[in-house]
């Protein structure tokens, strides 16, 4: 279905599992406030519909043939920035949404949430709010204490926010407790995800 909206915030699909991505593309398109411009069935495919179509988010499975998920991010991050990357991982796997996320994916879903889920984490990363579960906090986490400096007065901040985030809390009880404003959280988490992927490509 085509979007009603003036304004539609338009998607594309990548997964090569063909009952899922017609599965998921069913349920999303039932949201008025999304559009899918296109789906594709492999990475190499992913990344040439985002470049014809310049989409808003690329909902992008991790385990993709031709051109793996990670690949196709750091393509798309150089290519086509103002699209928005939301990778879809296994719930087990919060090592390899963590990789997703440093490679330069705003958020993550596991496979297992429902399309409505789905749709929402598509609203809330066009929106501009980095999609953090609690997994993916946890091993932030670990990382930050494991690289970050204890003489960093942000260092202190940031293991607080994610300490709370991996315990499951949700964006306002976090901002609660630090003493920030919702918004100022979204700032330092986006902040660390762009500190730690410099570190991880090897950028001064």
């Amino acid at each position: 279905m085509i979007s009603t909206d003036p304004h539609p915030i338009r998607v594309v699909i990548a997964d090569d599992h063909v009952l899922y991505r017609k599965s998921l593309q069913l349920v999303i398109t039932l949201d008025r406030d999304i559009e899918v411009v296109a789906v594709a069935a492999d990475g190499q495919e992913a990344l040439e519909q985002v470049l014809r179509w310049r989409p808003d988010v690329l909902v992008l499975d991790l385990r993709m043939p031709k051109l793996s998920g990670l690949e196709a991010i750091r393509a798309i991050s150089q290519r086509s920035p103002t699209t928005r990357v939301l990778m879809l991982t296994m719930p087990e796997d919060p090592d390899s949404a963590v990789a997703a996320l440093l490679a330069g994916a705003a958020g993550y879903v596991t496979k297992d949430a429902t399309g409505e889920q789905v749709a929402e984490a598509i609203r809330e990363l066009h929106r501009g709010v980095n999609q953090l579960a609690p997994t993916a906090a946890a091993t932030l986490l670990d990382r930050v204490s494991r690289t970050a400096s204890d003489d960093d007065p942000n260092v202190h901040l940031e293991r607080r926010i994610l300490h709370l985030l991996a315990g499951g809390e949700d964006l306002s009880v976090v901002a609660t407790a630090v003493g920030l404003s919702e918004d100022d959280v979204r700032h330092r988490i986006a902040d660390l995800l762009t500190r730690l992927r410099a570190v991880a490509s090897g950028s001064p």
